[in-house]
Parts: C-alpha cells; sequence; structure tokens
C-alpha cells in the first residue's frame, strides 16, 4: 500500500486546489505567439514554477471576464503535464483571448497566472454567440458500433468513461477486454469523447475519431467480431463542463450520440422520430440468462443526468431550491416502470457517481438545492443516515441534489423488496479513477426492508486523477472508527507492526475490544494515535473473503481505490448456476496486477414480494 509518505504528499497537493495556496515566487503563463491563424497550434508555457501539483489545470477564455471569477466552461482547457507546456490543437474563433494557469476544482475559477492572444482567419461556424450550428462533415460508417438487441444471452459486460483517445499508449485495455474478460456487451457511462461548447461540427468530428482510433478499432467493440455497445453520456460529451438542462444545443448534441452508439431508427432517441422523438438519451435493455433459464437475467438501465437536470449552482442559471431535481418528471416515470420489471440484476447507468455522500463541510448555500428553512435538503440526507457523516465529495454527483439522490437509492430499495431484483448495481464514471462502493438501504415504510445496494466507478481511458477523495461508502477491507468515535468509516491499513509484531487483521493486544492501525509509516509501523475500534466482521457490507485487492496504483490507504494506473475499466461477470458475481476494476497495462480489486456478490437471496391484502 502506499503510506503515510504518499498520504501526506497527496494532501499537500490536494490543498493547493484553493486558490489561496501560498507560492513563494508567482508563476508566470506565456502563449509561443500573441496572434494566431484560424487552426494554428496554441502552445502554452509555464514558468518560474517548480511543484505543479495533479489539480494544475490550463484554460482560454475570451478576453471579456475577471480572472478572478471566471466562469464554466471556458473554451478551451487541459491539465498542465509534468513538462509545464500545453499544446491546443483547433481554431478558436476570431477575438481576443487570455489563458490562464488554474488549481481551482469548481468554478468561479481563479488564476495564478494570466498570458493574453488574439486570433483571426477562424474557420469555424459556429462563432456567432449563442447559436447551435449542425454538423456538415460526413457521419463516418467505416467503423460502426452495434447497437444491443433484448433478448440476448448476457453474463460479462464491461464499461469505462472519459475516453481521451489521443493519451492511449497501446491496445491493451481493449484487448483485455475482448481476449481475456471476453466481454458480451460494453457500456459506455460518459465524456465518451470530448467537445465542450455549441459546434456539432465538432461533436461528430470527435465521435468519428473515437471509433476510428486505431487501438479501438482492433480491439475495442468496432472490432469483429463487434460487442454490442450502449450506455449515457456525460457533461463533456453532451455540452460543457457540468451543464445541465441550460445548454442550448441539446437536441442536436442528442442527435450525434444516437448517430455514434448506431441507435436503430426506430429507437425513441433516434431524430426519425420527428415531433415524437424523446428528450433525453435515457435506455433500457432486458437481457437473458447464458443458461437458457429465465429470459429476464441483466435488466440494463441507462440514465440521463444532464437533459433535465437543473441547475445545481447559480452561475448555472436560476437555482429552483427544493424544485431541483436530476431526471425531469417523464424520466423519472419512465424509470419507476423500468425497476417495476422482474428481473434477477439490474444494472443502472450514470455518467456521475450516486453513492458518495455530500461533503457537509461545504457552505450548503452555495447549492442551489439548498432551501434554507424549507430542509427538504437536510431531510433527504437524514432519510438515508448520513447526516452524521464528516467527509465526503466535493466533486460532481448525485448528492449536489439529495432529493432526487434518496428518490433514486429509495426506488432501487422497494424495487428489491418488491420482488423486482435480487440484486442492483450502479456503474458510474467522470472521476477519473476506479471504486467499488456499497451502501446499506436502512429500512424504510414506504421501501421496505434493509437492501445494500453496489456501485462500481471506472473512469480513464487513458486519463487518471491521482488525488486523495474521501468516500464513507467505499467498500473497505475492515472497517474502523477513530479512537472508539463509533463512525466506522475509516480503513484499517494492513499489514501494520505494532510492538514489533506484524498484524494482518484486527487485534485485541492493549485494548478491550478488536482495533486496527488507521495510520502507517512507509514501513508499515503503526503511528502513534492513529488507531480505530474495528466493526464487528458480520456487520461489514462486503466480508473480507469475498474481496481481492492488489496493493499497487492506490493513491491512499483505501484498497479499493484505484487512482494511479494509466488507464481502467469495469467488469460484471455473472454465474447464474451460483447465484454470485464479480464486480471488479482492471488496470491491464500493469502486468502482475490486472484485476486492481473486486468483489462477489451473491443475489440468490432474493426477498418474496408482499402479499396483496386484497386477494
Amino acid at each position: 500500500m502506499n503510506k503515510l509518505i504518499v498520504s501526506l504528499l497527496l494532501l499537500t497537493r490536494a490543498s493547493c486546489s484553493s486558490a489561496q495556496r501560498s507560492i513563494e515566487s508567482s508563476p508566470t503563463i506565456a502563449t509561443d505567439k500573441s496572434e494566431y491563424f484560424g487552426g494554428d497550434t496554441i502552445v502554452v508555457t509555464i514558468t518560474n514554477y517548480d511543484d505543479p501539483t495533479f489539480l494544475d489545470w490550463v484554460g482560454i477564455w475570451s478576453a471579456v471576464h475577471d480572472a478572478k471569477q471566471l466562469p464554466s466552461p471556458s473554451s478551451e482547457w487541459d491539465w498542465l503535464t509534468s513538462s509545464n507546456t500545453v499544446k491546443f490543437v483547433g481554431d478558436l474563433c476570431d477575438g481576443e483571448y487570455e489563458v490562464y494557469l488554474l488549481q481551482d476544482i469548481s468554478p468561479p475559477y481563479s488564476s495564478l497566472a494570466a498570458a493574453a492572444f488574439t486570433v483571426s482567419g477562424s474557420t469555424r461556424k459556429d462563432c456567432s454567440d449563442g447559436v447551435c450550428t449542425f454538423a456538415t462533415s460526413p457521419y463516418d460508417d467505416e467503423n460502426v458500433h452495434m447497437a444491443p438487441v433484448d433478448g440476448t444471452a448476457v453474463s460479462k459486460i464491461a464499461f469505462s468513461s472519459c475516453y481521451a483517445p489521443s493519451n492511449q499508449v497501446s491496445n491493451a485495455l481493449w484487448k483485455h477486454m475482448r481476449n481475456t474478460f471476453k466481454a458480451d456487451m460494453w457500456l459506455w457511462l460518459g465524456d465518451n469523447q470530448y467537445s465542450d461548447g455549441r459546434s456539432l461540427e465538432t461533436k461528430r468530428e470527435r465521435y468519428n475519431a473515437a471509433r476510428n482510433d486505431r487501438f479501438y478499432r482492433e480491439y475495442g467493440p468496432v472490432a469483429e467480431p463487434k460487442i454490442p455497445v450502449t450506455g449515457t453520456w456525460d457533461d463533456h460529451d453532451y455540452a460543457a463542463n457540468n451543464q445541465g438542462d441550460d445548454y442550448e444545443c441539446k437536441k442536436l448534441s442528442q442527435d450525434e450520440f444516437v448517430y455514434h452508439f448506431n441507435v436503430p431508427s426506430d429507437d425513441p432517441r433516434h431524430p426519425d422520430q420527428g415531433v415524437n422523438q424523446q428528450e433525453g438519451i435515457y435506455s433500457a435493455y432486458m437481457f437473458s440468462k447464458t443458461n437458457g433459464g429465465n429470459s429476464d437475467g441483466i435488466h440494463q438501465i441507462n440514465l440521463d443526468a444532464r437533459y433535465h437536470r437543473s441547475p445545481t449552482f447559480d452561475y448555472h442559471g436560476t437555482c429552483q431550491g427544493a424544485a431541483t431535481d436530476m431526471l425531469g418528471a417523464t424520466q423519472w416515470a419512465w424509470l419507476e416502470q423500468e425497476l417495476s420489471r422482474p428481473s434477477e440484476i439490474k444494472i443502472v447507468a450514470t455518467g456521475i457517481q450516486v453513492l458518495p455522500p455530500l461533503n457537509l463541510g461545504r457552505d450548503l448555500g452555495d447549492y442551489c438545492a439548498y432551501d434554507w428553512n424549507g430542509n427538504s435538503f437536510e431531510t433527504a440526507i437524514a432519510e438515508l443516515g448520513e447526516s452524521d457523516f464528516a467527509s465526503g465529495t466535493s466533486y460532481e454527483t448525485w448528492a449536489e441534489i439529495p432529493s432526487s439522490r434518496t428518490r433514486l437509492l429509495k426506488l432501487c430499495q422497494k424495487s428489491i423488496n418488491d420482488g423486482n431484483a435480487k440484486a442492483i448495481i450502479f456503474f458510474s464514471g467522470d472521476q477519473h479513477w476506479a471504486e467499488i462502493q456499497a451502501k446499506k438501504m436502512p429500512f424504510d415504510e414506504n421501501t421496505g426492508a434493509e437492501q445494500i445496494l453496489f456501485e462500481v466507478t471506472a473512469s480513464g481511458i487513458d486519463q487518471r486523477w491521482k488525488v486523495d477523495v474521501d468516500n464513507p461508502n467505499r467498500v473497505r477491507v475492515r472497517s474502523a472508527d477513530s479512537k472508539g468515535s463509533g463512525d466506522f468509516v475509516h480503513e484499517c491499513n494492513f499489514p501494520f507492526e505494532f510492538n514489533g509484531v506484524v498484524y494482518n487483521d484486527c487485534t485485541t493486544v492493549d485494548h478491550d475490544r478488536p482495533w486496527c492501525s488507521t495510520g502507517t509509516y512507509a514501513d508499515d509501523k503503526h503511528i502513534h494515535g492513529s488507531w480505530g475500534n474495528c466493526l464487528p466482521e458480520e456487520e461489514e457490507l462486503v466480508p473480507r473473503s469475498m474481496q481481492s485487492y492488489g496493493t499497487s496504483r492506490k493513491c491512499t490507504d483505501q484498497y479499493h481505490h484505484t487512482c494511479t494506473a494509466q488507464a481502467n475499466y469495469g467488469g460484471i461477470e455473472v454465474d447464474w448456476s451460483t447465484n454470485r458475481m464479480k464486480l471488479a476494476v482492471y488496470t491491464p497495462h500493469h502486468e502482475g496486477e490486472v484485476e486492481a480489486s473486486s468483489i462477489f456478490v451473491d443475489f440468490s437471496a432474493a426477498p418474496e414480494p408482499p402479499a396483496n391484502p386484497f386477494k
């Protein structure tokens, strides 16, 4: 495991995300030219900056904004590389621009350095402000996707997100997915290409490039024999960073999504449906068991968390308080119908994470969903038993709209208790890391008995986000509190050495109940004061015997958080003969530990549907 030294380094770097970071000497930013002609590559160099962090990025805005209040989205952006150089290949509209060095993770952004430049002679056709333009280049039909078909036998599904074809170093991921994992289907979970903005021409070009990438066409889903593909989108392929229903070009963007995934013309999402075209790219498929049993095996549901999503912060539009919503009324009604269809397993795909709880340390008034004295915000969190969580995510997730998150989780809980599923798993992307999560839903008079919901996040081809992000709902090998606090949301660090003895499990030595180290030095020696009482093993949501995990490519001391791999993808493998499924994260570029982590889940013990009192 990465121990204290790495943790301290990451904490130091994470602290740099604040615009208030102290820099001994101010960095400078410069472009290779002050004037560019349309289509020129813009080369940006950072100097006098010897300690770049994992959070540094470079963004371009038109020169009309306050450098301390930069809005989302930018015209172009990219992560700062170790060489302190960033290249922007494309064609900006004519005008005056400024390029900024930034570290903020949420807008409005505050720059550390800025440089000005101009662009003239642009060949773009979408440069009028507020105008959505049609794509004029042909849809490339050389390497096309194959859409799934209801009733197909499926037991293995692979998935990932945040696809940057030019970042790939080899075909390792696609080759492993096809030849070793042997996926029956591939799911894309958003940021399936990067085309921020209103240019549908750019979207089509990027979609074409994504399918035609040489590694993707060698072993990816478009190679022969084709692997069926479906999924959903996220902000950067749908619109721009963190956008929702405020995006002006969502109908046209949906059309490009449909063409890219080769969705049949009789599908409700297809533009051939005319005035009856569905608003949003949500969809569902019912697959059969591979052993010839019940035809209702895996029920795969794709949610659209963008098209109808209300503003989550005021820079996206007018806040709606308690009315803030993720899916919109029509999609909610559709989802309730889907969750009432019987199946063995339901997989719910969404571009952003579901199970990570909200970071309550942030000013709640920042969230559009916060309704002050209405208390719906706090009530939704309390109904999930998370009011006392001291930590959670600060990144974009379902947690930013607590009422929608609680509604989704309760609908899934009810679906299991009504006998319509034996297990429900969320697949998500967005984060540029991978992790496996589990949450126990508390008893509810309307939705029924306690149920455990699972989530696998897989994100980054080839991208990675090396940062320590706390998540109390991440699966842990053994859970511990903090020095007897009773909040069992910490990971035991195994092995740990205490008084010359090495322990690979909780121990009662020098204590009246089992305990473990929650902090160790690089040599695995226990850090004095970093300990916690262990949760009784029978109360763990996933028993240790049902887990497998490596020790590399982690940036925290949490075994099911993989964030330093070249790329990652997730997989579900169902054994219908034993009613057991495996949820795993794979990192194929790294020999020796290709399987980064996994859990097994038995799904045979489903509740009986409630008796009908009117019979």
